[in-house]
């Protein structure tokens, strides 16, 4: 199983969007921007759609809400609103994922490490894209990538490439809304709570 952290329907990023009878619970991206699609969308052209998940769904609040919190920030905060306007859901694939894995190993083998691939700022996603795109070229045989997640190891961070695993080969196990349930909220806070990050009105 997969958590998926993502925005409602009105959300700036489409990495997901809330159940409804008209929206799915799960849907794909293909932002084009690097700073939306993320550190490994796929930008060529035509456009590949995908999805991002966490193992769990710490790693997913810390990928997601937290992610762009600097270590050194004197005030560690998110707005609220901007927590309440997510959607927590859990996936599971229909069939076994065949994934490329971008662990040390395997990085290893292509003469990188870490903190050329997975330890980068956001500023570089339009070069970590890159690899993203020439992985996808490369092995049609794999429906996405695996990494070690760089905001909460030893969770695993896993993207989705939409024309190798589509919407209708995931079910969707779980689906909540964080302003409809005060219980996620409170386990949100606690997660920020372990990085000193406070989420406010």
């Amino acid at each position: 199983m997969r958590w998926l952290l993502q925005p409602h329907a009105n959300g700036k990023r489409s990495l997901g969007e809330p159940p409804s009878s008209a929206k799915p619970a799960v849907a794909f991206s293909n932002d084009q921007h690097p700073d939306d699609q993320g550190r490994y969308g796929v930008s060529s052209k035509p456009s590949v759609a995908t999805l991002y998940a966490a193992t769990s769904r710490e790693a997913a609040a810390f990928e997601s809400i937290f992610h762009d919190i600097e270590p050194a920030a004197a005030f560690k905060t998110v707005r609220l609103a901007v927590v309440e306007a997510r959607t927590v859901s859990v996936v599971a694939p229909k069939r076994d994922l065949r994934l490329a894995s971008l662990f040390a190993p395997d990085l290893k083998a292509w003469k990188l490490t870490r903190t050329d691939l997975i330890e980068t700022p956001k500023s570089t996603y339009g070069e970590t894209v890159l690899w993203a795109e020439a992985i996808h070229r490369a092995r049609a045989d794999v429906d996405g990538l695996i990494w070690t997640s760089r905001q909460c190891d030893p969770e695993q961070c896993i993207i989705l490439f939409e024309d190798r695993m589509a919407e209708d080969r995931l079910d969707v196990v779980q689906s909540i809304d964080v302003g409809a349930d005060a219980d996620l909220l409170l386990e949100l806070r606690d997660y920020g709570r372990r990085a000193g990050i406070t989420i406010i009105s």
